[in-house]
């Protein structure tokens, strides 16, 4: 029997001591888990392809498999979407998962096997152990989930298609402790499903749980509800005229005072993306744990958050097979083999059929569990500031300029950054919370030399060789975010709280 097999036969008591075993055995989990992926699939088309069947063990599987992107699985998928089977993996694809993808302009249908479905199952019961571990009392609450749809459409072979995060939370244990019906997904108009979605969670005062990936979708909702306060307990006077009354004699109208007893938030509370939960924190009780709702993306889930308040979580050994590129470039490692505090880009090889893939994340390696890694996500390698050869991670240029306006008392809630190559200088947007930015010639000027100082790329081309010009500070209005997401969301067919806006801007902004 196959190892997730295995473990997702078991009781959640055993299953969480069985998962703490193999923090301890993290080498040879993965070399069973990739033996086991490379068997199934041995005698598919692309398993005769790199002669799977020959390969005996990791360093014979780097040696014939070369490391994959999406271009190379394109083709393949848009035959399996016609019903085509024992293509990447053994028979037909059971589900595609779409993706927006930020590696791709394409909208990506990554298949599922029906193994994908069981690791999809595994990794979401150890993720619930742990935050059931962070909170014992969850049981009796109702969760508020921040997903979007799990079915949009079927292939021309009637396969259906859907999100991740969706597919997620309906294959999940906790689907019955919804806070609203599904059937509000089947509502068009993006504006009133929020709307019904919120009337239907603030009739129950034991929402326990808020899951999501990016909080600043709850803190949207939240807005929208104190905005139509008096529609919303209207609309519940008229099936619970008591807690109708309850919620008119709230002073505030927020998560804090209409859900009095939550207890957990699940967010990305990492990168970039993690700076969302800041904005949300104040329409929260303070006795509030945030935990890491755990890494993953259309391809797979990677990691498991084990405690509140850390962004990083144990790598999910039984799950899928990885390897780690050190960032700057080399020959990839065993997950084992990492070391603490460095960076490492991810290639993942699944059971959905993507062999040695490079997911073009940059995770870094914040300690062990036992001889597991934990991992953090911290940027997608794809987002690197590059005019000039300069090679500056937008995510870490991102962090740079939130910490120095907030030393001047400003908090930032959405920033971008525009390679302006006719001006050859960075373009730097930003919506602050509340308030105005100081803009001006000193604010540009002491960015520079922020950027200066902290990347020796940028004072290379910009202070010695002299092929980059000061970067500019642009004040974006209120509402600028709300309006990324929105036309994110729209173009790619999701709810604007499953989307992760990008650093770079792709074009100059309109102020």
């Amino acid at each position: 029997m196959r190892l997730a097999e295995e473990l997702i036969r078991l009781s959640n008591e055993d299953l969480a001591k069985r998962m703490h075993q193999q923090f301890a055995d993290c080498e040879q989990v993965q070399r069973r888990v990739l033996s086991e992926i490379l068997e199934q699939a041995k005698d598919t088309e692309i398993g005769q392809k790199y002669h799977f069947s020959e390969i005996n063990g990791v360093e014979d599987f780097t040696r014939r498999v070369p490391l994959s992107s999406w271009d190379d699985y394109e083709a393949y998928t848009e035959r399996m979407k016609n019903g085509e089977g024992n293509i990447l993996f053994n028979g037909q694809a059971v589900f595609f998962t779409l993706s927006s993808g930020t590696t791709s302009s394409r909208c990506k249908y990554i298949p599922d096997s029906e193994m994908s479905v069981v690791m999809r199952k595994l990794i979401g019961r150890m993720r619930q152990i742990q935050y059931f571990m962070a909170e014992p009392t969850l049981l009796g609450g109702r969760i508020m989930p921040l997903v979007s749809m799990s079915e949009t459409e079927t292939t021309s072979a009637g396969i259906r298609c859907g999100f991740a995060s969706g597919l997620t939370f309906s294959q999940s244990e906790a689907k019955d402790m919804i806070a609203f019906p599904m059937s509000v997904f089947g509502i068009q108009d993006s504006m009133e499903r929020d709307y019904q979605m919120m009337v239907a969670a603030i009739s129950h005062r034991n929402v326990y749980v808020l899951a999501g990936n990016n909080a600043s979708r709850m803190t949207a909702l939240a807005r929208m509800a104190q905005e139509r306060r008096d529609d919303i307990i209207r609309d519940i006077a008229a099936k619970d005229p008591v807690r109708a009354e309850e919620l008119k004699a709230l002073e505030t109208f927020t998560p804090a005072t209409y859900w009095p007893d939550l207890k957990l938030g699940l967010f990305w509370l990492s990168a970039s993306v993690g700076k969302t939960v800041e904005e949300l924190l104040p329409y929260l009780p303070k006795t509030i744990k945030l935990m890491d709702v755990g890494y993953g993306s259309s391809e797979a889930k990677f990691n498991i958050p084990l405690k509140p308040g850390e962004s990083s979580g144990a790598l999910s050994t039984a799950t899928a097979f990885y390897e780690f590129i050190p960032e700057g470039g080399g020959e990839p490692v065993m997950a084992h083999q990492t070391e603490v505090g460095k960076n490492y880009e991810l290639v993942v090889t699944t059971w959905g059929g993507l062999y040695r893939y490079e997911m073009k994340d940059v995770v870094r390696v914040t300690g062990f569990v036992g001889n597991t890694p934990m991992i953090e996500f911290q940027y997608k390698s794809i987002e690197v500031l590059n005019m000039v050869d300069e090679k500056i991670p937008a995510a870490v240029l991102n962090d740079l300029i939130r910490q120095f306006f907030a030393e001047k008392g400003i908090s930032i809630r959405q920033l971008q950054v525009y390679q302006n190559e006719s001006e050859k200088r960075y373009d730097i947007y930003i919506e602050p919370v509340e308030g105005h930015l100081p803009i001006g010639a000193q604010t540009n000027q002491d960015i520079d030399h922020l950027l200066a100082h902290h990347f020796t790329g940028f004072n290379l081309f910009r202070n010695e060789m002299r092929v980059m010009n000061q970067p500019q500070v642009i004040e974006m209005p209120q509402g600028w975010q709300q309006s990324l997401y929105a036309k994110a969301a729209k173009k790619a067919g999701m709810t604007s709280g499953q989307m992760k806006l990008t650093l770079i801007a792709k074009e100059q902004q309109k102020v």
